[in-house]
């Protein structure tokens, strides 16, 4: 399989870019596969087993200059099978010294790329094991679904133009976590296993409601007994913004039908209870259940949960 990390190598612009490629080049064998004439783009690729590790350098941050770039990702990268933009996570009130992952899309025009569970949530736990291994003692978690292009002046339809399964992988939250020797290492390291899937058995959960930063779906997502994969999130607040209570149902199933991986259940938070009869919907049509979040915490004592799991081995 192929994976595409993006990378801008500007350091006025992205430290945590600069440095992840600067241990890279240092520290593996990349072998140059285009170089544009101008310079703004460098193409390099490395092969690891059976799998290809392509590296995109630029000089400017792709998703806030999309359509800047999208010619030459079709061009060049049409048949890649995940892309992932390494960065760095910043905001009002933004959660310091984390290592963190989000799927791509934009809650509330209801845009939304493609899914790969199994690689996002297998990015997740190589995070989680390097930040232990480093006794590096960040915060490994996800994010909701987002596209920082949208901040830029970016339509968000026009992500359609690379279809491809994508995400943000990112330190945060501060100068101080972007220049962090070990959690740039961290970050290196952990992209190199994301074709290897040797998991024990998991549910695909779409998880709809809680914060930014939801530790529910962080923990679920981590711990060892009945734990899930990663697909999109959607937090409360774009949510109630977009009113999914009426306008929903199509983003949820469009949702559904591009994740790679089945949806084996939609898990949503109290806060946007009101979106339940759409989820009943749902669960006539596709036969996928809906639960509360609190059921996520505790799923050993929940018996139709359970038997899911069961029915998956």
């Amino acid at each position: 399989m192929k994976a595409l990390f993006i990378i801008c190598n500007n350091p006025s612009l992205d430290l945590v870019g600069y440095h992840f490629f600067n241990y890279l080049k240092q520290n593996y064998k990349i072998l140059v596969k285009n170089i544009d004439a101008k310079g703004n783009i460098e193409s390099y690729q490395l092969k690891n087993d059976e799998h290809e590790f392509h590296f995109m350098i630029t000089k400017k941050h792709v998703m806030h200059n999309f359509n800047e770039f999208v010619d030459y990702l079709n061009e060049q990268y049409h048949d890649i099978d995940i892309c992932v933009h390494v960065n760095y996570h910043e905001g009002e009130n933004a959660l310091d010294n984390i290592l963190t992952v989000h799927s791509v899309g934009d809650i509330q025009s209801g845009t939304f790329l493609p899914t790969m569970p199994k690689e996002a949530t297998r990015l997740l736990l190589e995070l989680q094991k390097h930040n232990y291994l480093l006794d590096l003692n960040f915060k490994v978690t996800t994010e909701t679904t987002h596209y920082s292009g949208v901040i830029s002046g970016n339509k968000a339809q026009e992500l359609y133009r690379f279809k491809k399964p994508t995400y943000d992988l990112e330190i945060g939250s501060s100068p101080a976590a972007y220049e962090n020797p070990l959690a740039i290492k961290a970050l290196c390291l952990s992209i190199f296993n994301i074709f290897n899937l040797d998991f024990d058995t998991r549910l695909n959960v779409l998880y709809l409601g809680g914060t930014f930063f939801e530790d529910t779906l962080n923990e679920a997502i981590l711990r060892k007994n009945y734990p899930i994969y990663y697909d999109h999130h959607l937090a409360a607040s774009f949510i109630e913004d977009a009113n999914y209570y009426e306008n929903g149902l199509g983003y949820i199933e469009d949702i559904i039908k591009k994740s790679f991986q089945t949806v084996d259940l939609i898990v949503y938070h109290d806060k946007v209870r009101k979106i339940k009869p759409i989820l009943d919907i749902i669960t006539n049509k596709y036969g996928i259940p809906s639960i509360k979040h609190r059921v996520l915490r505790n799923i050993e004592e929940h018996d139709e949960i359970v038997q899911l799991y069961r029915n998956k081995l």
